[in-house]
């Protein structure tokens, strides 16, 4: 998407739509998401002997 933006030929037809950039922004804080969510359930891991 960078690339669209910062493209010499950028016109506002060849811009991503409002609807993409919202897609893409669900995608990649769903992604975050589960990966805070798979860190946060192997903490364990590196919290030494601790067991619980």
């Amino acid at each position: 998407m960078q690339k669209e933006f910062t493209a010499n030929d950028v016109t506002l037809d060849t811009l991503p739509s409002l609807e993409s950039i919202k897609e893409l922004q669900t995608e990649y804080t769903n992604m975050l998401t589960a990966i805070i969510d798979l860190l946060d359930g192997a903490k364990y891991l590196w919290e030494g002997d601790q067991h619980e």
